[in-house]
């Protein structure tokens, strides 16, 4: 049984940091320093070129490779690593097309990720010949697979999607036509229960710095099925794929078995790296990790369809979202962080303004004194100013515009009380000189208003 709380504590993480980007890049192996430290000084640094025995240098790409194996459901002996993931597809692919002369088609789908393409459109030009990629949508891959397709090519997750290949059932269409199956990991190993050995596979290929934590610049791997290993030949024929690399021979030979797929020297300091991640790994039952896996999404999706609502969408042929329960909270926090929401306070403003001023049926509407707003330098109008006569408040006074209102509808009430002009016209002329001019009433209290 896994503990995953305790793998979770072997990673490191900045605090406070929900991590969601493993399928670009993994985080820290807690273990990782210590082990690259051990390496340098322990290693290189006491043997020097003895190191290549004495530390076993030389065996890590087999080594690191049966670790590796074990998390895609490959034999031990089947996995090596080393180079890059587009190095690794293109020798399977040129393996892979070698096995099958006779045929011209390299099927993919537009799913799979674009440097398999690019590695396939670079080695089938270079090959002419009349040889072709065929790319096609992932829902037709099964039935593109003809008597023409020399090979699949396809990645088992979709990167943009997240949808998963039946690698049994198409590997299976595909020897039923008689082509080979070509399986990119990438984006599924250590991530799904992999099983490339009960899959009939008979090529895969991964990288080891997404979800296996190998570091950036991780080595890959290359996995070649059992009755393949001794036919394959390597498109790229280097220096320790040769079965006898010290012999230093003209020719070249290849090596037995999965040794054959090997070409420069091994990086080292990057395999101690991804050591000490399958330090962790060594401890996860794959199928456990599955079961986690399906767990993230059950409130989500059960029994095949959605138990969370669902927002409106533009074209009812596509798939809707499903809106997340705390979302919406979230993204107005989000937004009230950035200065979104600002748009929201002012329609809150104005509509308390709106009330303020018409909510007072008694006030008339014609010389309702409607103060004007003074700009400050930065050109803001935010502050109002004052309207003279309120009591408690000075000529002149800078406050905010909910502030005065109440007190005045006050002074206007107040005014329309103690002057006879008023009354007899029925305007409200709380602070107007041209109307109390020559007026000696209590209105006119603040001989220095502005006129309406």
């Amino acid at each position: 049984m896994t503990d995953f709380r305790w793998t979770r504590t072997q990673f490191a993480l900045p605090d406070g940091v929900t991590y969601l980007d493993g399928n670009s890049l993994g985080p820290l192996p807690v273990g990782a320093p210590a082990r690259m430290q051990k390496m340098l000084t322990g290693e290189w640094g006491a043997e020097l070129i003895r190191g290549w025995n004495t530390c076993g240098w030389m065996a890590m790409p087999r080594d690191v490779g049966d670790r590796v194996g074990r998390l895609i459901g490959a034999p031990a002996g089947s996995v090596v690593m080393g180079d890059t993931l587009s190095i690794k597809v293109y020798q399977a692919l040129a393996a892979a097309l070698a096995l099958r002369p006779d045929r011209r088609v390299v099927l993919s789908d537009s799913g799979n990720f674009p440097s398999d393409l690019y590695m396939a459109e670079g080695l089938l030009g270079m090959l002419g010949q009349g040889y072709e990629l065929r790319v096609v949508a992932p829902e037709d891959l099964a039935d593109a697979i003809t008597d023409e397709v020399a090979c699949t090519l396809v990645t088992e997750v979709d990167y943009r999607t997240g949808r998963r290949h039946d690698m049994a059932d198409l590997t299976r269409r595909a020897h039923a036509a008689g082509a080979l199956a070509i399986w990119d990991l990438a984006h599924s190993a250590g991530a799904l229960d992999v099983d490339v050995a009960g899959g009939q596979a008979d090529f895969a290929v991964g990288c080891t710095y997404k979800y296996l934590n190998g570091g950036p610049g991780a080595p890959a791997f290359i996995y070649v099925a059992a009755a393949h290993a001794d036919s394959a030949r390597p498109a790229l024929s280097g220096w320790l794929g040769h079965a006898r690399p010290f012999a230093f021979e003209q020719g070249y030979a290849p090596g037995a078995g999965i040794e054959r797929m090997r070409v420069g020297t091994p990086p080292i300091l990057a395999l101690a790296a991804l050591e000490a991640a399958l330090d962790v790994w060594d401890a996860v039952d794959m199928a456990a990790l599955r079961g986690a896996v399906a767990g993230t999404d059950r409130p989500v999706h059960r029994g095949g369809r959605s138990r969370l609502p669902r927002a409106r969408a533009r074209d009812p042929a596509r798939p809707r979202p499903a809106r997340q329960p705390g979302v919406v909270p979230l993204c107005r926090r989000l937004c009230r962080d950035a200065g979104a929401h600002r748009a929201g306070r002012d329609r809150r403003f104005s509509r308390a303004r709106h009330h303020a001023v018409r909510g007072d049926a008694a006030l008339p509407r014609r010389g309702r004194h409607r103060p004007r707003g003074r700009r400050d330098r930065a050109g803001d109008r935010q502050r109002r100013v004052g309207p003279p006569g309120i009591p408690g408040a000075r000529s002149g006074d800078l406050t905010d515009q909910a502030d005065f209102r109440p007190a005045y509808r006050l002074r206007a009430a107040q005014s329309r009380a103690a002057c006879p002009k008023a009354a007899k016209s029925g305007r409200d002329t709380g602070s107007s000189d041209a109307f109390h001019s020559g007026c000696h009433c209590t209105a006119s209290v603040n001989p220095g208003a502005p006129s309406t």
